[in-house]
């Protein structure tokens, strides 16, 4: 009936809004951007405001071949490397501040992979 648990899950929300029931919503109705602030508050217990998160998602979005979820666990992926080379200042939102400061793309031009990106940040971390 339904293609995917997605649907099927935002199905069931709406409806249970529609009668008036009250529905905590899961990780897979939240947006890229939600996901990734509730993996920070999970792993540091606090997180910057939902619209940074949401700024510096779009600014990678725009710039990265990447996107929705695939972009999602490309910013997990750089940061579980950065913490296995012992690198742990960083959270997924500074990261993807630091990822869309380092996209020089001209308007115009084809976007670029963030997974790249990632693995040249990670080298220059190393280096430091």
């Amino acid at each position: 009936m339904f293609r995917s648990c997605a649907r099927a899950l935002t199905v069931v929300a709406t409806l249970l809004s529609l009668a008036g029931c009250a529905y905590q919503a899961t990780a897979s109705i939240l947006s890229p951007a939600a996901q990734l602030r509730d993996e920070d508050m999970k792993v540091h217990g606090t997180a910057h405001a939902q619209a940074s998160y949401t700024k510096a998602f779009k600014a990678l979005t725009g710039d990265c071949t990447e996107q929705g979820t695939a972009l999602v666990n490309t910013v997990d992926s750089v940061l579980a490397a950065l913490q296995k080379a012992k690198i742990n200042d960083e959270t997924r939102l500074t990261l993807m501040q630091h990822l869309a400061a380092t996209v020089t793309i001209p308007a115009g031009a084809p976007k670029t992979s963030c997974a790249k990106l990632g693995t040249a940040y990670i080298a220059l971390r190393k280096g430091q």
